[in-house]
């Protein structure tokens, strides 16, 4: 005994599908919370901006407010520019601020 499926049963299946993609596309397309830029991600762009345009790319130019920036960036786990994440951690190596070559590697003998 095989048992159909009734009319009103598929309709209210398909409307339910219907109300969940169109949320999910509807949800990619608005952009969310996330494509919204932070105030320290703003604060952290125009500190990068002025250590490259005015101070040239040196770090111990930037001033204590500028490096707390930086610093507090740090501390939550604000993506940062290599070269500029090793200089404010204080540990050698990566490149320069201003995107010359990274320190020579000691060698072997």
């Amino acid at each position: 005994m095989k048992k159909e499926v009734s009319p009103v049963m598929a309709i209210v299946v398909i409307l339910i599908a219907v109300v969940v993609a169109g949320f999910f596309l509807w949800r990619a397309w608005s952009g969310g919370k996330s494509a919204q830029v932070s105030d320290i991600g703003t604060e952290v762009n125009t500190v990068i901006q002025k250590l490259g345009r005015e101070y040239g790319g040196d770090i111990n130019k930037l001033s204590p407010e500028e490096r707390a920036v930086l610093d507090r960036a740090m501390k939550r786990g604000y993506p940062l520019p290599p070269g500029l994440q090793a200089q404010l951690s204080g540990s050698s190596g990566g490149a320069p601020v201003t995107g010359g070559a990274p320190p020579a590697a000691p060698t072997r003998r």
